[in-house]
């Protein structure tokens, strides 16, 4: 995120600042191609180019921020040498042009047609230019030109030429369509040497000696010479692309330049090389070394790049990042930078203090929205600013361990273990809508509750439900939704004779190696009859006992579930299906129950009365721990805290009937509630009709603050009337669900219970 910023009130003080990138593209106005440039005095410079009908020589007087251009012949220029007065062009079909003033341009007689690639003046009056077809011209006096003699090299193309003084000189170019060369003379061009075959195509040579030279070549080669070109050793570049020109400003400091907008810089004659940041991807034809600083490069399509610093760049960049709520972050700022200075960085940002700054590195303290973090780093001359924004993630979804109809409540259980960490509030249960693969929240549970969720509006007998969770952080950031879970639905229908089909859903969420196949008689006694493989979804009692019948369907997970954090509850391994009945089930018994205590410190003592109906001859109680009971109005001790769901089946020969009260014990450490009926609360009916009134009995207990708010944490108005012992409180037209009712004492000690509204 790229800014310059400009802020008033900040952590620490700072300037506003232009990140630097080593080369800058400069604005030509220019097109075509540009071949060769030469630069006089770091302002006065000087560049070459055309088309197939036009030469145009292009220059600047003020260090590149405007440039002129002329027309100067009917054919494209390819090389520029000289001085600001008296200069030379060369260029296709033989043309030489000199000016004398830097303005006007006379056309110079060449004696030749081919093409002329490079020109280049040792002294102020004798000059040499190459071309094609091996031609390589001398000027003594800077006006007339003759063609020394370079034999047998007719069928060479020359590239570059450069004398290191009117004698000595070498020619390079291209042998043939792979392969380039060299040619030496020591006589001023009256005779050239035989050629040293290079092993790629030579495209421009630069010498900073008598004998120290270099060539740039194509396919990514450089060459040195240490003997005035009489043997040429290849250098390591780390590039394949083609290097198109070469040049150095000292015997050590050089610039290389190519395809693609490569540029090479090394500071050591050649030894490394390193490639700059490149503000175009255009091909580089020329470079030009007026110091070791100060450098130009051209190349196709108008381009002009400079750099006043010998390419150091210094950019900051720092990508966007994200935390989970209420986390740290450790902000480092890692800049690109090219140059050798001691770098110092400035911080800032709109948020809270950071708990350390060293450096480059920021750790900032929790944070709980989006802040920006700001960054100047700079070496005394170069600067860069970025800013960094650390934008809060949500946390990854749980995933659900099982889900299964809990026959002894008569609801559909969802089950999951907690592995996400993090500033968890709550955890979303969604169930799956009347559209395919469409979810809708129906509930939550708290960070701090057990992981089981029982869907007190679904209705196992009916069908088979779908249901996936996600996390919600302390910031209100929700993950995206687990993968889902899908219970069976069991169904029944007569078979052939005596037997019984049973048809059932595919459990969806964990492998199913193996479904197994229990039966119930009308005390509910369960026997597993048989097991099918996990493909099969259908299965026929043949010889069934007669009379009344239950059936369920059951899987075994791979994996126990432990939902519980604390309390010693009952573990998840399987999950079963809906009850089902061969559809002989009488309906004369009628199961219900209360208890004197609903809720109490541990150890809490309940007696329960059993006030069903109907001509039973045998009762079993659950009482939601894990443990069971055969007698008629039994007592139980719960010793662990905990809400516990108590369930009474009553039975006779022909048939049975059930009654499921969901969290009806509230077993507690401590707090208002203590175990004698002067102390404790109660709540009434529940669950509760809609639009019905709730009762809370709250004997002996001086109440001053009582709430109630839904799963999602929104308080709900209420209106009361309050006597002695007793509130009777009126929603109003309060809608369907589960809801939480809080109260707290004078002396501050707080309960809750939850209530179902149906």
């Amino acid at each position: 995120m790229k800014t310059i910023l400009l802020i008033t009130s900040l952590l620490l003080a700072t300037t506003v600042v232009f990140s630097q990138s080593g080369w800058l593209v400069l604005n030509s106005s220019y097109t075509n191609n540009i071949n060769d440039i030469i630069v006089f005095d770091g302002i006065d410079a000087k560049c070459v180019g055309g088309s197939a009908t036009a030469g145009n020589v292009l220059t600047t007087s003020d260090g590149g921020t405007t440039w002129a251009t002329q027309t100067v012949g009917t054919s494209e220029l390819n090389a520029i040498a000289g001085t600001t007065t008296a200069a030379w062009v060369v260029g296709n079909g033989g043309a030489i042009y000199k000016t004398i003033n830097g303005t006007t341009w006379a056309s110079q007689s060449s004696g030749v047609t081919t093409d002329l690639n490079d020109v280049q003046f040792p002294t102020s009056s004798v000059g040499y230019a190459a071309g094609d077809s091996g031609v390589v011209l001398k000027t003594p006096d800077g006006t007339s030109w003759s063609n020394p003699v370079m034999s047998g090299a007719t069928t060479y193309t020359i590239n570059s030429v450069f004398f290191t003084d009117a004698s000595n000189g070498v020619v390079a170019g291209e042998k043939n369509y792979i392969q380039g060369f060299f040619s030496r003379t020591v006589s001023g061009g009256t005779y050239f040497g035989a050629a040293i075959t290079s092993l790629s195509i030579i495209n421009s040579v630069d010498f900073t000696s008598s004998s120290t030279g270099y060539a740039a070549a194509k396919s990514g080669n450089i060459f040195k010479t240490t003997n005035s070109g009489t043997s040429w050793t290849p250098l390591s570049t780390g590039t394949t692309s083609n290097i198109n020109s070469i040049h150095f400003s000292d015997a050590n400091n050089g610039y290389a330049v190519g395809d693609g907008g490569l540029i090479l810089h090394t500071t050591n004659g050649g030894f490394t090389w390193v490639a700059q940041n490149s503000p175009t991807i255009e091909n580089l034809n020329s470079v030009y070394c007026h110091s070791n600083d100060t450098v130009y490069a051209v190349g196709d399509n108008g381009t002009i790049i400079k750099t006043s610093n010998a390419g150091a760049y210094l950019v900051l960049d720092m990508p966007d990042d994200s935390i989970y709520c209420n986390s740290s972050a450790t902000i480092i700022a890692s800049p690109a930078y090219s140059g050798s200075g001691t770098l110092t960085y400035t911080w800032t940002s709109n948020g809270p203090a950071p708990i350390s700054i060293i450096g480059n590195t920021i750790i900032t303290g929790n944070i709980n929205q989006s802040y920006d973090y700001y960054c100047t780093v700079t070496d005394g001359a170069l600067s860069s600013t970025d800013t960094m924004t650390v934008f809060i993630e949500a946390l990854p979804p749980d995933s659900i361990c099982l889900v299964t109809v809990d026959n002894d409540l008569g609801y559909n259980v969802v089950v999951f273990e907690k592995h996400i960490q993090g500033a968890i509030d709550y955890y979303k249960i969604y169930a799956e809508t009347s559209v395919a693969n469409i979810y809708d929240s129906i509930g939550f549970i708290p960070a701090d509750s057990v992981g089981i969720f029982v869907d007190t509006n679904s209705n196992p007998a009916v069908k088979a439900y779908s249901y996936k969770i996600s996390t919600v952080d302390s910031c209100g950031n929700e993950s995206a939704l687990s993968n889902k879970h899908k219970t069976m639905h069991l169904t029944i229908n007569q078979g052939a004779g005596s037997s019984w089909n049973l048809i059932w859903n595919y459990y969806e969420g964990i492998p199913v190696q193996t479904y197994r196949i229990w039966r119930a008689d009308p005390n509910m006694n369960w026997t597993k009859i048989d097991s099918v493989g996990g493909l099969n979804s259908s299965f026929t009692d043949i010889n069934p006992p007669a009379g009344p019948l239950y059936y369920q369907v059951e899987i075994i997970s791979p994996y126990i579930c432990q939902p519980y954090d604390y309390k010693a509850n009952t573990n998840y391994n399987s999950s079963r299906s809906n009850t089902a009945n061969n559809g002989i089930i009488p309906t004369t018994l009628s199961a219900d129950f209360d208890a004197d205590f609903t809720s109490g410190a541990i150890p809490l003592n309940v007696q329960f009365n059993n006030l069903s109906q109907g001509d039973y001859t045998a009762q079993k109680w659950y009482f939601g721990d894990g443990t069971t009971d055969t007698s008629l109005s039994p007592s139980h001790i719960y010793t662990s805290e905990g809400l516990y769901t108590v369930k009474l089946v009553i039975s006779n020969n022909s048939g049975s009937d059930s009654i499921t009260k969901t969290d009806y014990i509230d077993a507690i450490i401590s707090g208002i509630n203590i175990n004698n009926k002067e102390h404790n609360i109660e709540i009434y009916p529940n669950p509760i009709n809609k639009g019905k009134a709730l009762t809370i009995s709250h004997r002996g207990n001086a109440i001053k603050e009582i709430n109630i708010f839904n799963i999602l944490g929104k308080t709900i108005p209420f209106k009361t009337t309050i006597s002695k012992d007793k509130t009777i409180i009126n929603m109003g037209d309060i809608a369907k669900g589960i809801y939480f009712i809080t109260f707290v004492e004078t002396n501050g000690n707080r309960a809750q219970r939850k209530f179902i509204v149906k």
